[in-house]
């Protein structure tokens, strides 16, 4: 791990509770090359994780969740 990536911490992710329908989350996910942070804020709706931005569906298991801290 580089100077520049955050640490995983398992304790900081929500994998038991969905998130409020419609709130932007940062999500760590898996897929078939591992865990990873998703590089952009993601939505929560219609029971699934969407890229608010092309409305497109996540297609990778979303292992965690917390909220979306906006950069200042």
């Amino acid at each position: 791990m580089t100077d520049d990536q955050p640490s995983i911490i398992e304790s900081d992710w929500i994998d038991t509770d969905a998130p409020v329908e419609g709130q932007l989350v940062q999500v760590r996910a898996r897929d078939q090359n591992g865990f990873y942070i998703v590089p952009f804020p993601v939505e929560f709706r219609d029971d699934g994780w969407f890229n608010p931005e092309t409305g497109e569906e996540l297609d990778c298991f979303i292992a965690g969740w917390k909220p979306f801290d906006r950069p200042r």
